[in-house]
């Protein structure tokens, strides 16, 4: 048995060679904004200021495309049709209640380029990692500081102008030093939000809805924002969360991912800290690959009772597919451990229907103070597990084939762990070593816990 973990997909940013632009104002009929004539007709100029400060005057709509050299603060509507660059040194404020609208599948810019597929963006044949999707939509990428703070009440909001938006209608919202996204809605892009390289820990995502985007909903890179209270759903025919480039180490934190093909996928040389998050019906929890990537994994909950409900789909047409919609039942996993050693500590996994932990390649992670029952597996070690994992003082009882399965030749220890009993002879039946063939390694299990660890 074969268990994939799948690649991390990032967006390629095209940052030299851009064309110069100019922003325009226009209203939705394409000529220049003239306050006066949008009002009623008065005698007076103090008629005009009362009519102005009235509730019921429609929003002011601005068109965007092009390069952006000073300033600006937006509000009402602000309607990107095409590519909208801002320039490095300039700060966007977008204020609460303002509804950033992308022209869905236009870019009057006509300008980007892809870098080739990846295996698995060539395996699902995207139609959207093309030069001519990304000639035909739009994105916006702030080289400078972005400022979008919304409230609970009056959030702002990133979407398609499309009376029926699906995923990929717009590229994605790219943002760079000293950003701060905050209560606001990113929907049906591609790419979802986009932190920038170098930003260090200076960029805030917090308490926004990142929802219905075809790749990703965030994906940081070599950068160590914070990102918090956030809700993602549906958005991820790759993951929820990518992070990568060598020295990103974000805090993520009290987030709630759904519905996604994968929860999270953390690269190599990169060293976040992941804790109290809520990652529920994801085709996969946490994955963590590549050397150098002392990833911190605690507190969590993960489980996947249901799986993803939807596919991932391009006009209509799937691209990526849930599993459970596959109809397979051996896919999920709550935590993927890949050729590293991450810290895995208090986690509550439950409810994956391949393994609650899987363990592969040359990796030794410090498995401690998690639960992990009702999974297929409590903890898989494949057939490429060549590590020395520390496994100990873990509740791991009740899992439906194995607690423990090891399918490699490596021998491995897991004393000091609650079992869900005291009886060592049904610990031993519910841990496996490929059905006891004694050409694999084997499991100690003893000395064990005669009851469950406080978790915390």
């Amino acid at each position: 048995m074969k268990y994939k973990t799948t690649g991390i997909l990032a967006i390629s940013l095209v940052v030299s060679m851009l064309p110069v632009m100019s922003c325009t104002q226009v209203d939705t009929e394409g000529e220049e904004l003239n306050l006066e004539e949008t009002m009623q007709e008065s005698d007076t100029e103090e008629k005009v200021v009362e009519q102005e400060t009235t509730e019921t005057l429609a929003p002011s709509e601005t068109s965007k495309s092009g390069w952006i050299y000073e300033d600006e603060t937006w509000s009402g509507i602000v309607h990107i049709t095409g590519d909208t660059w801002v320039d490095a040194e300039v700060t966007i404020t977008i204020l609460p209640g303002t509804r950033v609208l992308f022209a869905a599948h236009k870019d009057d810019q006509s300008y980007g380029t892809v870098n080739p597929p990846d295996e698995w963006v060539a395996q699902h044949e995207d139609p959207t990692n093309t030069d001519e999707y990304a000639q035909s939509h739009s994105k916006l990428d702030v080289y400078g500081t972005l400022i979008a703070r919304g409230t609970p009440e009056n959030r702002i909001v990133f979407t398609s102008d499309s009376p029926t938006p699906d995923g990929g209608d717009w590229e994605h919202l790219h943002i760079g030093y000293g950003s701060v996204i905050e209560y606001c809605i990113l929907e049906y892009s591609r790419g979802g939000l986009d932190v920038a390289e170098h930003t260090s820990d200076s960029v805030v995502a917090s308490y926004n809805i990142i929802r219905h985007n075809l790749w990703t909903a965030l994906t940081i890179h070599s950068s160590s924002p914070t990102v918090t209270h956030n809700e993602m759903w549906h958005s991820g025919g790759h993951q929820g969360i990518a992070v990568i480039g060598e020295g990103s180490a974000p805090y993520i934190a009290h987030n709630v991912i759904r519905d996604c093909l994968s929860g999270m996928n953390i690269s190599a040389g990169t060293a976040p800290v992941i804790e109290y998050n809520t990652l529920i019906d994801n085709d996969g929890g946490i994955g963590v690959m590549g050397p150098n990537t002392p990833a911190v994994v605690r507190y969590n909950s993960i489980s996947s009772p249901k799986g993803p409900s939807q596919n991932w789909t391009y006009l209509g047409k799937p691209v990526y597919f849930s599993s459970i919609l596959l109809g397979r039942d051996d896919a999920i996993s709550g935590i993927s451990v890949t050729d590293c050693s991450p810290v895995i500590t208090g986690n509550n996994i439950s409810q994956c229907n391949s393994a609650g932990i899987n363990v592969m390649g040359n990796s030794s992670p410090n498995i401690k103070h998690n639960t992990a029952t009702d999974n297929h597996t409590g903890i898989l070690l494949d057939e490429s597990f060549t590590g020395s994992p520390r496994i100990e003082e873990n509740n791991i009882y009740d899992n439906i084939y194995a607690n423990i399965s090891l399918w490699s030749a490596q021998s491995i220890s897991a004393i000091n762990n609650w079992w869900g009993t005291t009886d060592s002879n049904e610990i031993q039946i519910a841990i496996l070593n490929m059905s006891g063939k004694p050409a694999l390694g084997m499991v100690t299990f003893e000395p064990f816990l005669t009851e469950p660890v406080e978790t915390d």
